[in-house]
């Protein structure tokens, strides 16, 4: 293989572009909407990938109540909390930071209320959600720590964030390689389509000798260069709207966990440009050989 090969396929496959100019647009245009799937639901992935780490930084945290013990009780109850797999960190808050904080909250609770009427807690953070119902039973089992149902408790609606994200992962994952799939069968007909118009030029040229590999050179270019150009496109518009979130994270706060969205341009490109690649060389190289055999 030489310079002068190389660049036959790469003239003939620009020449049948330039000559099939509807059916390369028709191609690109249906990729590109197949890689702009692609692209959304991996979007989606990040994101709620991103939302489950912000949950688990708002909302993952346990009120541990205890029970009116002595300070070297209490510091047994911390290095118990501190010592389970699934506790990042621990905050004291005693009696009298209780008090203080129902009273920023509400002053009225507290008038007339003796100091020490509220009790000593802990806020545990913990690491993963998923694990977060054994946590609380785990914590429940330390001597010390309230008797009471709502002595450990989490917050009511973690749980079922928890399934959101977890169900929006798996539902973005499974479509994302669906449409991975489907777009190499897009691809694959596409080059169908100009192999077509020039079956019996292929046929001609098996017959005076031609290689496998001499004669589908070109057509798989061909799909290479409809794929690369509609993962452009894509990287394009997925770089306007990854923007977009981000702008969306600095101006309100409760999408402030669409700012790791200025992180996903690069490795978006990457995985639509690969992709792509693969795609095209693959559905093209598939097509092909079916006009191989005469």
């Amino acid at each position: 293989m030489n310079i002068n090969t190389i660049s036959y396929w790469f003239v003939e496959a620009i020449s049948s572009i330039i000559k099939n100019k509807k059916i390369f647009l028709s191609g690109v245009a249906v990729m590109t909407v197949a890689l702009f799937l692609i692209s959304i639901f991996f979007i989606v992935y990040s994101m709620s990938g991103s939302l489950m780490d912000t949950v688990e930084d708002s909302l993952g945290k346990v009120d541990v109540f205890l029970q009116d013990i002595d300070e070297t009780q209490t510091e047994y109850v911390k290095n118990s909390l501190l010592k389970m797999d699934n506790v990042e960190s621990v905050e004291y808050i005693s009696k009298a930071d209780a008090f203080e904080k129902a009273n920023k909250v509400s002053p009225v609770m507290t008038v007339g209320v003796p100091n020490d009427l509220y009790p000593a807690s802990f806020i545990v953070t913990i690491k993963d959600l998923e694990l977060a119902d054994q946590t609380v039973l785990d914590i429940r089992g330390i001597e010390g720590v309230g008797d009471e149902e709502d002595d450990v408790k989490i917050h009511d609606n973690l749980d079922y964030v928890n399934k959101v994200a977890i169900t929006v992962r798996i539902l973005a994952l499974t479509i994302f390689i669906l449409t991975a799939v489907s777009s190499c069968f897009i691809m694959m007909n596409s080059i169908k389509l100009m192999l077509y118009s020039r079956r019996r030029e292929i046929s001609i040229m098996k017959y005076v000798g031609a290689t496998d590999l001499f004669t589908k050179a070109p057509f798989v270019i061909e799909g290479l260069i409809i794929a690369l150009v509609s993962a452009l496109i894509v990287i394009i518009i997925s770089g306007f709207i990854c923007n977009g979130l981000t702008d969306a994270s600095k101006t309100v706060s409760m999408f402030a966990f669409l700012d790791d969205s200025k992180n996903l341009v690069g490795s978006l490109s990457f995985i639509l440009l690969v992709l792509a690649a693969c795609i095209g060389t693959i559905g093209s190289s598939i097509s092909i050989n079916k006009y191989l055999d005469v």
